[in-house]
């Protein structure tokens, strides 16, 4: 069968498929180029058409074959160098991870240990064992710091922490400084400490003052109580309105409190002269308690602060006791100290912070003549110790700033005596306050706070030191003859009794620190700013209630501050290393 095709004689080349000529004649073999949209004419020749359609489709299909093979392939390649590609990544990553994990690792070490190594060596030495040295060498020894060491000039710790034992069961005691403090509220330190530690908390049964006496004796009528509790407490609410004027503009008032309620006095009048004077007796008893909650001894503290540094309570606070003693919080503190970590007995009489020595370190002396040196030193005394001998104590002497402000902050006192009546006198619980005349009081009349402490024991309080420096005998008759008239009763004379002597203590001079009118909010950042060195490095740090706004937990305000000095020292040495707000 011969097949006509279409020769192209314009072209030397061949374009298409290449077929050979079929025909019965070998020498008609020819090539000619098939063209497959426009060779044959199907109604032609349908036979050539079919066989050449065949033929090109058929090798179409190998090319096509051919071409999804060579994709498959080149895919599988490269599919299998993405795979090693990938593997090797992950195992370049996890070396890079393991290398830098090792790395980071060895640097932590070297950090954490070369800190660790350094602040072993660093000296620091903490003066007064009180609530606030005690918070900062806790928190110091809990940061890393191995070589702190707390001078104290008595035998024993705690500060104004201090019960006095009567018996031999262990809930036989009284607390002759500190006995209760504020809790519940979230920003109570002394909470969180108690809470960490388990200690058991009990809110305390406040009871009610229902009865005033005069300074006869005699019981001060319900009525005349009662007008001068509201006279009283218009007086609080124009200082709670001083205090806002005060606190939202800069200005300042130069009233002291004592000068504040002699006006209220003046102006006060009742029904017939009997009536005003139970009336004043009832005035004057409300706002000398009020005082003995401010521990403003002299007179002198600031009207515009009576609200801010009142006794009421913050929101969500209650005030509570401890049942074991406010000792266990000293015992919560002290737990983690080294037998070596206090020396007692070790008053100091000299702190050299010149920095005259080669490894720029401060050195404390005291008054048995032993010598200490230490890189940074906490000072932790109570105020009136600064009061009395801080141009003694330091050398060279305090900036001018800082004493002005130590001389202007007022630190009273309140004085305790406990009396120990016979177990057969079991007395119904009372609170009453006597208005007593004291002839070597300025005042001439001092406000005793009376109640029953236990079953047996009645505690008496006053502002000042007139229960310490008054004949123990004579002020235990006088109570039992008051006593024996409020209760219609007879009282024996006591078995025992014991007062505190806070103001007479050396180591104390006082209780209690308050603002006078001569004093500003910008007076705590100076009385805790710290004395630096030529390299504004702090070398004496100064810690204790009167350093921290919140004179209404004085407790709270102390621990706090022990606890700002220690980070103010764990910061510096942060900065040191290169890496703040972080602990080994």
């Amino acid at each position: 069968m011969n097949l006509f095709l279409k020769r192209n004689k314009k072209k030397q080349r061949f374009t298409g498929v290449t077929l050979p000529l079929l025909s019965t004649s070998p020498q008609r073999l020819r090539t000619f180029t098939y063209h497959p949209c426009k060779q044959f004419n199907p109604k032609k020749n349908i036979n050539a058409y079919r066989l050449h359609k065949m033929l090109y489709t058929q090798e179409k299909h190998e090319q096509v074959l051919q071409s999804l093979k060579d994709l498959k392939e080149k895919k599988f390649e490269q599919a299998m160098l993405k795979q090693e590609l990938r593997e090797v990544c992950s195992q370049r990553k996890r070396k890079e991870a393991v290398f830098k994990r090792q790395a980071i690792t060895e640097r932590l070490e070297w950090h954490f240990g070369e800190k660790r190594k350094i602040l072993s060596e660093i000296k620091i030495l903490i003066i007064g064992g009180g609530m606030a040295g005690l918070s900062a060498a806790n928190r110091l020894l809990a940061l890393g710091y191995r070589n702190v060491k707390i001078l104290e000039a008595s035998n024993r710790l705690g500060g104004r922490i201090k019960r006095f034992d009567f018996g031999k069961n262990s809930h036989d005691f009284v607390e002759l400084g500190v006995e209760t403090f504020l809790a519940g509220s979230s920003s109570s330190s002394i909470d969180s400490l108690a809470l960490q530690n388990n200690v058991v908390l009990k809110p305390v049964d406040e009871a009610r003052i229902v009865s005033i006496l005069n300074s006869k004796g005699d019981e001060i009528s319900t009525r005349s109580i009662h007008r001068g509790m509201r006279i009283f407490n218009q007086m609080e609410t124009q200082g709670e309105l001083i205090y806002t004027h005060i606190a939202d503009s800069s200005d300042t008032v130069n009233l002291s409190y004592a000068n504040f309620f002699r006006e209220k006095l003046r102006r006060l009048h009742g029904g017939n002269h009997k009536q005003a004077i139970a009336v004043r007796d009832a005035f004057t008893c409300l706002y000398d308690e009020s005082r003995r909650a401010l521990g403003d001894s002299a007179g002198n503290s600031a009207v515009q602060w009576f609200s801010h540094n009142n006794s009421r309570l913050p929101r969500g606070a209650n005030r509570v006791k401890i049942p074991d003693s406010m000792s266990s919080l000293v015992h919560c503190l002290t737990k983690q100290f080294k037998p070596d970590a206090v020396c007692f007995k070790a008053k100091v009489v000299r702190v050299d912070w010149s920095m005259k020595m080669k490894e720029s370190t401060v050195q404390v002396e005291c008054a048995h003549g032993q010598t200490f040196t230490a890189n940074h030193v906490i000072v932790a005394v109570p105020l009136g110790v600064l009061k009395k001998h801080h141009a003694s104590i330091f050398s060279p002497e305090l900036p001018k700033e800082k004493v002005k402000v130590i001389e202007n902050v007022g630190f009273g006192s309140v004085s305790k005596l406990f009396v120990f009546f016979h177990k057969s006198n079991v007395f119904s619980p009372f609170s009453l306050l006597w208005r007593k005349a004291a002839p070597t009081s300025p005042e001439g009349s001092v406000t005793l706070n009376i109640r029953t402490l236990k079953r047996c024991i009645v505690e008496v309080s006053s502002l000042g030191s007139y229960l310490e420096d008054v004949s123990e005998t004579e002020i235990v008759e006088e109570l039992v003859q008051v006593l024996s008239v409020f209760l219609q009763k007879p009282l024996p004379y006591p078995e025992r009794f014991i007062r505190s002597n806070w103001h007479r203590d050396s180591l104390f001079y006082g209780t209690h620190p308050y603002l006078t009118t001569s004093c500003t909010l910008a007076d705590f950042q100076l009385l805790a700013k710290p004395l630096v060195t030529h390299r504004n490095l702090p070398a004496v740090l100064f810690a204790g209630d009167y350093t921290y706004d919140n004179y209404s937990n004085l407790l709270d305000a102390a621990r706090r501050s022990g606890l700002r000095e220690a980070e103010r020292i764990n910061q510096l040495y942060n900065k040191y290393f290169g890496y703040e707000n972080t602990n080994p």
